[in-house]
């Protein structure tokens, strides 16, 4: 089940305020919450894209942050975690987005092009 965001530190929310929104209107799922704290519960964050497969469009972000919660809340690793969150938000602070995220007028960044920004500012 999904649930509201309501954090002013939420990625998704910072975005969506760049964007001119109010906030992001949903992040996180609402199992991974109920989990023990001893526990974590780590999914794949989208399908394989086939339709955009080597053309250089995808978005790597959720690919990155869902590394940083493995991280975080699979093998305990915060520092590492808050590093990597952020050089995302320093990258999407930089302006760098891809073609599903950019704004109207905003320069289009491939995926490679994404991932080493975000690799350069790790």
């Amino acid at each position: 089940e999904r649930v509201q965001c309501g954090g002013d530190g939420c990625l998704g929310t910072r975005e969506a305020k760049r964007r001119g929104e109010k906030r992001q209107k949903w992040c996180g799922e609402r199992s991974i919450g109920r989990a023990r704290a001893t526990q974590a519960w780590l999914t794949n964050v989208h399908g394989s894209a086939p339709d955009i497969a080597g053309e250089d469009k995808a978005n790597p972000f959720a690919m990155v942050l869902s590394a940083s919660m493995m991280l975080r809340y699979g093998l305990g690793e915060a520092a590492a975690a808050d590093a990597i969150d952020a050089a995302v938000i320093k990258t999407l602070d930089q302006g760098i987005r891809t073609g599903d995220i950019a704004s109207k007028g905003e320069k289009v960044s491939g995926c490679k092009a994404t991932g080493e920004a975000i690799l350069a500012n790790l």
